[in-house]
């Protein structure tokens, strides 16, 4: 909920970057598979992407603001581990439903 709300606001490349690392952290424990979830355990899944789509979206603004091919240092490594959790998110099945825009 606190990440969900961080990100509806500016936030600085080294906030963004620990949200992401956070989020990262989340998606490389279990998280329960579609078949597994009782009631509204759904809301995880559904956090996450929210959580995502902020996060892309605080990003496409970052990067935007820098106009430069070359990104360097906390906004680079913010990049690569968004790219790492979407990888994770596409390989687990209780995300079948859900995407990434």
């Amino acid at each position: 909920e606190h990440l969900i709300l961080s990100l509806n606001s500016e936030v600085t490349p080294h906030e963004l970057y620990e949200y992401i690392t956070c989020i990262h952290n989340i998606l490389v424990c279990p998280i329960p598979n579609k078949n597994c979830i009782i009631g509204n355990q759904h809301k995880l899944q559904q956090d996450i992407m929210l959580i995502m789509k902020k996060s892309l979206h605080q990003l496409y603004n970052k990067i935007n603001a820098k106009r430069k091919l070359s990104i360097r240092g906390v906004l680079e490594m913010s990049v690569n581990k968004y790219l790492k959790c979407t990888s994770l998110i596409y390989r687990n099945l209780a995300f079948t439903n859900d995407q990434v825009e």
